[in-house]
């Protein structure tokens, strides 16, 4: 189970991070100028819940108003595969289109996990293996520059977003599991192909649930348009 937390974040402004520290209760403050930032700050990671029990770090990144981009690459004998994953972010801003948080797997598998602004709401798109999955909140607008608080789980295909006290949003796309996801990848398969690759299908279909070999991981940034 992979947990992120993230605390204050204004685009152009601040950027408070929490990705489970080593350091509980730990607070450190970084000054960018309109610049990008690879592996270079102390963003720790915690790969079990019980890691947070005792409490977790905050790391607060003030940046200028050309922006800026924190990026986390794991090294790679450490990518970690997860079938669950949790987020939650604090954040406020006036931006209409930005990207806050995304995960992305190792080249060429394609697993990703993005949360963003799109017309002033959240949203969250990932894929773990078969077809995009979209959840958003379209009731609440989130770039009035007031404090807001997002909460996301993904478990396998499906998903829930929260906004703030808004009632929570769940998202249970078709092929719930991993029979039903195999099948939907089966039907990509040119039928010439037939049993070559169905071998290869079943051994993936048993990944369809899972964001294979996180790589990177990219926090607040420029403003940008979402993908």
């Amino acid at each position: 189970l992979a947990l992120l937390w993230i605390v204050p974040l204004t685009l152009s402004g601040l950027l408070g991070v929490a990705w489970g520290a080593s350091s509980l209760g730990a607070h450190h403050i970084h000054h960018f100028h309109g610049s990008s930032k690879h592996h270079s700050v102390p963003i720790a990671i915690y790969r079990s819940p019980a890691s947070l029990r005792g409490g977790h770090a905050e790391t607060t990144y003030i940046f200028s108003k050309g922006g800026g981009q924190i990026t986390y690459k794991w090294p790679p004998n450490d990518r970690p595969s997860t079938r669950a994953d949790r987020l939650a972010i604090g954040f406020s801003t006036v931006q209409k289109e930005a990207v806050l948080v995304r995960v992305d797997s190792s080249s060429g598998l394609g697993d990703y996990l993005e949360l963003h602004i799109h017309q002033g709401k959240i949203g969250v798109k990932f894929n773990v293996g078969t077809d995009d999955i979209a959840i958003e909140e379209s009731n609440a607008i989130i770039n009035d520059g007031k404090y807001h608080v997002v909460r996301f789980t993904r478990s396998g295909g499906n998903a829930t977003l929260q906004v703030d006290s808004w009632p929570v949003i769940e998202r249970y796309p078709a092929g719930n599991n991993d029979n039903e996801r195999l099948a939907i990848a089966r039907q990509r398969i040119s039928y010439r192909l037939g049993r070559v690759v169905d071998e290869w299908l079943l051994d993936k279909g048993r990944q369809l649930t899972i964001f294979n070999s996180q790589a990177t991981i990219i926090i607040g940034g420029k403003e940008q348009g979402q993908p």
